[in-house]
Parts: structure tokens; sequence; C-alpha cells
């Protein structure tokens, strides 16, 4: 039993050296706007939020931890351009005839969010927003 697990534990490093000598390349810049919000005139708060969801293209996928937001502007309370979820799928590489399932990142998730906060009337008029650039790597599948 314990060869055989050897033997997998040997091929799988096998594949992510495969993987790692694949073709990368860029994906994005793509901006990611959370929206603008004006405070409500009695003091209310008001939040923007929007979700928006990046996937690889068909033959490629995306290189873990790669995906990054940067700010290029941000007015309001709790501003944040941050990840929300990870889409993986199982795919079946070939390492020396030996099938081999393998997860990997397929689609991806950020948030931008803002808040104007509600209280003082002297906020009125005040708005939030967030404004991101989102990037990432993508990996080709070696054939």
């Amino acid at each position: 039993m314990t060869s055989k697990l050897i033997i997998i534990g040997v091929c799988y490093i096998g594949i992510l050296s495969n993987v790692s000598t694949a073709a990368e390349s860029s994906y994005g810049p793509f901006n990611l706007q959370s929206g603008k919000v004006q405070k409500a005139a009695d003091g209310s708060g008001k939040t923007a939020h929007r979700d928006q969801c990046y996937d690889a293209t068909e033959d490629r996928f995306f290189q873990e931890d790669s995906w990054h937001a940067n700010v290029i502007s941000q007015h309001g309370k709790n501003t944040y351009c941050e990840i929300t979820r990870v889409e993986r799928q199982t795919v079946n590489m070939q390492n020396d005839g030996i099938n081999v399932p393998l997860k990997v990142a397929k689609k991806f998730c950020y948030a931008a969010h803002a808040e104007t906060g509600s209280g003082a009337l002297t906020d009125i008029g005040a708005t939030a927003w967030i404004e991101c650039e989102i990037t990432a790597t993508q990996v080709e599948f070696k054939k």
C-alpha cells in the first residue's frame, strides 16, 4: 500500500511540474466599480456594492493566488475590493500513462464595496464608491 502512495505522489509532483512549465499569460486588467451612492437627506447611509466573476478560457486555468485587485480610487467608509469566491474544477492530467485528477481554479469572483455611513446631518451629500483594477495569470493546459 505504501509503494502505491509513493508512486501516486511522484506522479502528482510530475504533473505539477508539467503545469508549471506550461505557457502563462496575463489576464486583465479589468475595471471593477461598485457604483456611486449618495447619503440620503434623512442621514441614513447607503451602500454601493457590485460582485463580478471572471472565467478562465476553455483551454486555461488560473494560476493559484495570482488574482489581485489594485484600488484606483475610493471614497466613503468600509471600502474594499476583495476576493469572494474561487471555483475549482477537477481535470484529468496524464503523466506517463497514468490518469491523475487535479483541481484547478477556473473562476474567481471579486466584490467592490463602499458605504456612505449614517448619522450626522453635516455629512449630507457625501458619496461613496470604489474602483479597482483586477488582474490574474492564466496557465495553458499542457498537452
